[in-house]
């Protein structure tokens, strides 16, 4: 029975040893890229980098320059909205796991007060509740913790955001030169391999 590969071969799409190497070439690392693809696709002549990181870092930078000529009246604004929001939100939190908890604890209560009919059925029952158990919402505490908290100053908000805006530039420009790095590293792979069957 023909692999994915030698099917090619089988079905007569493949005639020489060129065009089967470069078919199988794309099972090696430098197609990471498209190993979902379907055999029928070609490797390209070169690979692209992906530009999500040198997206993300140029993001970065605009946020850097909106953070150094941020206004305190700004990050105010900016505060208020975002701790009402967050109260909200944390508040809802607590009303809806109280909620689901005490769907957990009622359904409990019936799957513990039930007598399974037989010994076999002990290990279902087990399970039932385990299930139950890990699955029960501790999050209460800490919603409460976050509704407590004050508010940050502006100025607080601005130094977060500045060092935030710092070490993403930091981050993204690392992945993107790495990126590129191994944009180049598969180019060359797979230029070094055409130019061997020519």
């Amino acid at each position: 029975m023909p692999t994915g590969y030698t099917a090619y071969i089988e079905d007569g799409e493949i005639a020489n040893g060129k065009d089967f190497l470069l078919k199988c070439a794309r099972a090696f690392d430098f197609s990471i890229d498209m190993k979902e693809d379907s055999l029928d696709i070609d490797i390209p002549i070169s690979f692209e980098p992906n530009t999500y990181y040198k997206e993300q870092l140029e993001k970065s930078y605009k946020e850097l320059e909106k953070c150094k000529t941020m206004t305190i009246e700004e990050a105010q604004n900016i505060i208020d909205a975002e701790y009402d929001e967050n109260q909200k939100y944390h508040a809802d939190a607590i009303i809806k796991s109280r909620e689901i908890n005490d769907r957990y604890a009622r359904i409990r209560d019936e799957v513990d007060k039930w007598t399974p009919p037989t010994q076999e059925h002990n290990n279902l029952k087990e399970f039932a509740l385990n299930q139950i158990d890990i699955s029960i919402n501790n999050m209460e505490h800490y919603h409460q913790t976050e509704l407590g908290k004050p508010k940050r100053t502006a100025k607080e908000y601005i130094a977060i955001m500045l060092k935030m805006a710092n070490e993403n530039i930091e981050y993204y420009l690392k992945n993107w030169n790495e990126e590129v790095k191994r944009t180049d590293e598969r180019n060359k792979w797979i230029n070094d391999l055409r130019e061997s069957l020519e």
